[in-house]
């Protein structure tokens, strides 16, 4: 038992291994605490005694679990002491902290159930509604009265912004407008002088021959609107007043907001008769993006003889460069009105001789490439004349 004391204590204290383990433990020397401290540092071989008898102690491979931070340990036998081995004090690793529960998600709240959307109203094919019956106001009209019911044609009233008056016309309505969606092209018919918008609709009978031609599928069905133009020939001047614009920006904009029109170049055509056929002529080599088709009917294309015109001449050409930038003959060609159909014709016993000027015209726009006919026909400047001729001028507009 005394050796094994002594043992334990020369491990832990390093002095030398007693040779007598029989000797009682009151001759033991006890370690003094500073000879505890003189032991070598960590690292430095201590010189084993030569009389010792005992091998020494393996020096651990592993730092002990639970070594104080910083501590070592020093171990030995016999007389002197093994390398002291530094044993690396492994701090306990700080664990993550362990999180809190994860807190009950509160689950997203349930929409409320998107409203039936409320369905568009389907427009109109034009993007406009159709015209009230006459008992009906609407905006924009000032007065509508019925001028036939079948064929169906209207007098409409409205404000005119570029004339700064009121202005009135007449209106055909295809078999079916009122009752149906469709949408239609649109004919615009110009009067001549001493006329108004009663010529076209219903005097000369364009309306019935209409009806005639649809009921036979020879044309399509189409708008016809008759304007009064007064004695202005249609176009802006000093004198008359800008009805070139009354004609071209404020009575297309109110037929295309007020009818289902086809709103395009492609569907709006122009045509009148005498004075007519010149405003016809003029508003369309003027403004080929918005008419596609073109008919001047015993047109009021003034050569030379100005004989029993009155002041004519001086409002309507008072200088050679106003006539140039009205009279269609010239027009035909200093303008590029590619695309536009124009159609030409007259009496041969016409008292004004304006069959002259329609066959000059045709040939200028022959030569410049424009897809134009012309034809002189039997009669004379007349109302019978032109009635003759409605069917023959519907075709070419709108014919199948």
């Amino acid at each position: 038992m005394k050796a094994l004391i002594w043992l334990l204590l020369s491990l832990m204290f390093g002095f030398p291994t007693a040779t007598d383990y029989n000797a009682p433990l009151s001759d033991i020397p006890l370690p003094s605490p500073s000879a505890a401290s003189s032991a070598e540092p960590s690292g430095q071989a201590a010189t084993p005694s030569p009389t010792s008898s005992v091998t020494p102690s393996p020096t651990p491979s592993e730092t002990p679990t639970g070594a104080s931070s910083g501590g070592s340990w020093a171990g030995g036998g016999g007389s002197g002491s093994s390398p002291a081995a530094t044993p690396t004090s492994t701090p306990d690793a700080t664990s993550d902290p362990t999180p809190d529960a994860t807190p009950d998600v509160s689950p997203e709240p349930t929409p409320d159930a998107t409203p039936d959307a409320a369905p568009e109203p389907t427009p109109s094919p034009s993007g406009t509604p159709p015209v009230a019956s006459p008992s009906t106001p609407v905006p924009g009209i000032l007065k509508e009265e019925v001028v036939s019911s079948s064929p169906d044609v209207r007098k409409l009233s409205f404000k005119s912004n570029a004339l700064g008056k009121d202005k009135r016309f007449n209106i055909y309505l295809p078999p079916g407008y009122s009752s149906g969606s469709d949408a239609y092209p649109v004919l615009y018919m110009l009067h001549g002088t001493g006329g108004s918008e009663n010529q076209w609709l219903p005097e000369l009978g364009l309306d019935a021959a209409a009806d005639k031609l649809i009921s036979e599928n020879r044309i399509q069905p189409l708008i016809i609107v008759s304007p009064q133009i007064d004695f202005s020939y249609g176009i802006n001047t000093e004198e008359k007043g800008p009805y070139g614009d009354y004609l071209t920006k404020d009575l297309v904009s109110f037929v295309d907001g007020h009818f289902r029109t086809l709103a395009s170049r492609e569907n709006r055509y122009i045509g009148g008769l005498s004075m007519g056929g010149f405003a016809a002529l003029n508003n369309a080599f003027q403004n080929p993006d918005l008419f596609s088709k073109v008919g001047g009917h015993s047109p009021a294309l003034w050569m030379d003889d100005w004989a029993d015109t009155g002041d004519l001449r001086d409002w309507l050409y008072p200088d050679e460069e106003t006539r140039k930038a009205r009279d269609p003959l010239v027009l035909a060609e200093t303008l590029n009105f590619e695309g536009l159909s124009v159609f030409l014709d007259s009496g041969k016993d016409d008292g004004y001789r304006f069959y002259e000027g329609s066959e000059l015209l045709y040939n200028k726009l022959q030569e410049k490439g424009t897809e134009v006919e012309y034809h002189l026909w039997d009669g004379e400047h007349t109302k019978e004349y032109w009635s003759s001729h409605t069917e023959d001028y519907l075709i070419f507009f709108a014919g199948n």
